[in-house]
């Protein structure tokens, strides 16, 4: 499939270019990266290709029952897509009259999209009302196949998602509902309402029970550190799914960071899909800049947009039936980027080298995962057993501030810290701007507070074996990021 197959972007592909130029701690906090066309392609031919095999809707997208949905819509390059997709068959079979009846009967309650800023939304409309009036066709037919009224998008609305709960309730609990996109990720979530918390954690703020993601089998996942569960793709992949668990089926087709597809804080989660879900195709198409991920041949391997995060494309099917065992796929897919666009612009579902996962517990992995050793390794002590109180030690946030060689180090830095101003101090020591968890005033805090005394001065193992002396409070933030006292 070609580009010349999809339709004008140029709306899109200026607003994201405009966010990161002038603004790009918005689009980087709102998640506005362009999805590239042939990772869109694929999807909605593989949802198509779901309907028709497994949910038996023949007409795919064009059956009655199917409605659309987007909850991060942006600047809405999956409905319009999909309006492509769909237009296109029509344009085959020379049906002008049925696409007519389609746009005037059909449209407006098929497609849905929410988006909380402004401006997308209005790129949305504008690109989606551009296809019905037939802009993009040859001018030989656009006469003839485009469609003139005043067609409105009622079901496209500017709000968040994850606050605004009763945005499916027109959707009957018969219908097929899909929801497909690219949700944002953003590990310091700004959503924190009580209604997407709750849902996370398996309890609503009107006391229904919910699966929690953080929980497994039950019980408590045990994790120190489950902030991760708070990124806002992980809210929006919980919300979809409650929203296609209220209906007889549907189906979840969304880009995500691929953490979540081995990460052990990510079990719960993972059983939580597994138990809503019937099948689930996991297209992991890597590119994790911090792991520095290279392909099985040892070659670069690169990342399809500008982040760090690898991403896996995620189709997940729920069926009418109840079925005790969810079935799940795997593939891989590595290399450059032009590579990986190339290879999902002429890959089918049907062609995609699936293979058959084994997800047991406790971990529940959707990564490939032996389990020959299973038992034997389950009959060792696990570490948490051996070491009851642990932690990953002491985070300084400014090591070349708080280790050093010997206590003589120690004692004058701390003693010519706690005598500067804030701002001298932060020139002085090269100690860059403040965080969230550390910030100089708080360092300086500290040393006066405990009274820079001598003892204080305490050796560190820095790094195995290698011994050296901080001065050491012990309190929860100050001259130590996580001092970790209890450890």
């Amino acid at each position: 499939m070609s580009d010349s197959s999809f339709p004008s972007r140029g709306p899109q592909r200026d607003y994201e270019a405009l966010l990161a130029t002038r603004s790009p701690e918005l689009r980087k906090s709102h998640g506005v990266y362009y999805t590239p066309e042939p990772v869109v392609s694929y999807m909605i031919r593989s949802v198509e290709s779901l309907l028709q095999t497994h949910l038996s809707l023949h007409d795919g997208f064009r059956d009655l029952s199917v409605n659309v949905v987007d909850p991060a819509c942006g600047t809405g390059v999956f409905l319009s897509f999909l309006l492509q997709h769909i237009r296109r068959d029509f344009l085959q079979h020379n049906d002008s009259c049925g696409w007519q009846r389609f746009v005037s009967s059909r449209l407006s309650s098929l497609l849905m999209g929410l988006e909380l800023l402004e401006e997308p939304m209005g790129i949305t409309k504008q690109i989606l009302a551009s296809q019905v009036r037939g802009d993009d066709l040859p001018e030989a037919v656009r006469d003839k196949w485009s469609y003139l009224d005043d067609l409105s998008f009622p079901y496209l609305q500017q709000c968040n998602a994850l606050e605004q709960t009763n945005w499916g309730e027109h959707l009957t609990p018969e219908s097929t509902l899909v929801i497909v996109g690219n949700p944002p990720y953003l590990g310091h979530s700004g959503n924190k309402g009580a209604w997407i918390d709750g849902l996370l954690k398996g309890e609503l703020p009107d006391g229904s029970l919910v699966g929690s993601y953080y929980e497994l089998d039950g019980e408590p996942l045990g994790e120190r550190n489950v902030k991760w569960l708070q990124d806002d793709y992980v809210k929006f992949v919980r919300l979809s799914q409650w929203w296609i668990q209220q209906r007889k089926q549907g189906i979840l087709a969304f880009v995500c960071n691929n953490g979540f597809l081995d990460n052990p804080t990510f079990r719960g989660m993972r059983q939580q899909l597994m138990q809503t879900f019937h099948s689930i195709y996991l297209l992991n198409l890597h590119g994790n800049i911090r792991k520095r991920e290279q392909t099985p041949e040892g070659t670069r391997d690169e990342n399809i947009f500008a982040i760090s995060q690898g991403v896996v494309i995620m189709l997940a099917v729920k069926r009418p039936e109840h079925s005790s065992r969810c079935q799940l796929y795997s593939a891989d897919m590595w290399g450059l980027r032009k590579k990986k666009l190339s290879s999902l612009e002429a890959l089918e579902l049907t062609s995609t080298p699936w293979r058959e996962l084994s997800s047991v517990a406790p971990f529940y992995f959707f990564v490939p995962h032996s389990t020959e050793y299973l038992d034997r390794y389950e009959r060792g002590w696990k570490v948490t057993d051996i070491f009851p109180i642990h932690s990953v030690g002491v985070a300084t946030a400014r090591d070349r501030l708080t280790i050093h060689w010997t206590p003589e180090e120690v004692r004058e830095v701390t003693q010519r810290l706690v005598g500067m101003p804030v701002e001298e101090a932060r020139e002085h020591f090269h100690l860059g701007n403040d965080v969230r968890d550390w910030k100089v005033a708080w360092a300086q805090d500290d040393l006066r507070r405990s009274g820079c005394k001598e003892e204080l001065i305490q050796p560190i193992l820095y790094r195995p074996m290698d011994l050296r002396y901080t001065y050491y409070t012990g309190n929860t933030r100050g001259f130590h990021c996580m001092p970790r006292p209890e450890v």
